[in-house]
């Protein structure tokens, strides 16, 4: 896994030495950290050191977040940018993506967030994803990926923040982007895809009630069994006789 350098951008020093102990504690994959504590900081710190990943809190002194999310993305395209937030407000989220940045993220951050957004950052790297054109951008492209996932994994759980980082987006974009694309919600679709391969897996007569709840995503066959009736009307063992 590639390591990366990473711009940490937050007026608040706290939010700072939380992340780089992070990365400390999770060993991850980082080679070096640089600072900036306001936006024009941030934004003189992009455009020369030219880190792999940019980190910024939304609110600085200076520029905004989204401002210096701009900047990156317009001069320096390759920057991964990361925006922190206080506030879920919906036109910031859509500021946000607009802008070019990868992911917004709600403070207070936590442990985990972190280790994984940078190690999503370091794998894109690695794999030589340009942030120009992620995924996720790419709407057909997203859409046929979420759907290839869910294909190959439907005897899962099959939890959005799993599907989200299997296709280098994030939850609430991806959720937002698919029910836009496709006119349905990704749990209904979800839901749907197991019952049609559940009605393909009740022909087989050697597998048993159970084990095809089982290969659909249930851990319940009595659970599986009435989602099925609701959804076709009938039991799974009486359409079985059908």
């Amino acid at each position: 896994m590639a390591e990366l350098r990473i711009l940490l951008a937050d007026d608040e020093a706290i939010v700072r030495a939380f992340i780089k102990r992070v990365i400390e504690d999770e060993r991850l994959p980082v080679a070096e950290v640089l600072e900036a504590a306001d936006g024009l900081e941030a934004a003189r710190l992009a455009l020369s050191a030219e880190p792999d990943l940019a980190i910024v809190d939304n609110r600085m002194p200076g520029l905004s977040g989204l401002k210096v999310c701009e900047l990156i993305h317009k001069e320096k395209p390759g920057i991964q940018v990361v925006i922190l937030s206080a506030h879920d407000e919906f036109e910031n989220v859509r500021k946000a993506f607009t802008s070019g940045a990868l992911d917004y993220v709600l403070k207070p951050v936590h442990h985990k967030q972190i280790a994984e957004l940078i190690l999503n950052a370091a794998a894109r790297l690695g794999a030589g994803e340009s942030p120009e054109r992620p995924v996720r951008d790419e709407g057909g492209s997203l859409i046929k990926a979420v759907k290839d996932y869910i294909e190959e994994n439907i005897e899962t759980e099959l939890l959005l923040t799993d599907i989200s980082r299997a296709v280098f987006s994030s939850p609430y974009h991806l959720s937002r982007k698919f029910k836009k694309i496709t006119g349905q919600p990704l749990k209904d679709y979800i839901f749907s895809r197991r019952m049609t391969r559940a009605l393909e897996l009740l022909k087989n007569a050697d597998l048993s009630i159970t084990e095809v709840a089982a290969m659909v995503g249930f851990n319940s066959s009595s659970y599986f069994a009435t989602c099925f009736k609701a959804h076709t009307g009938r039991s799974p063992s009486r359409h079985r006789q059908k």
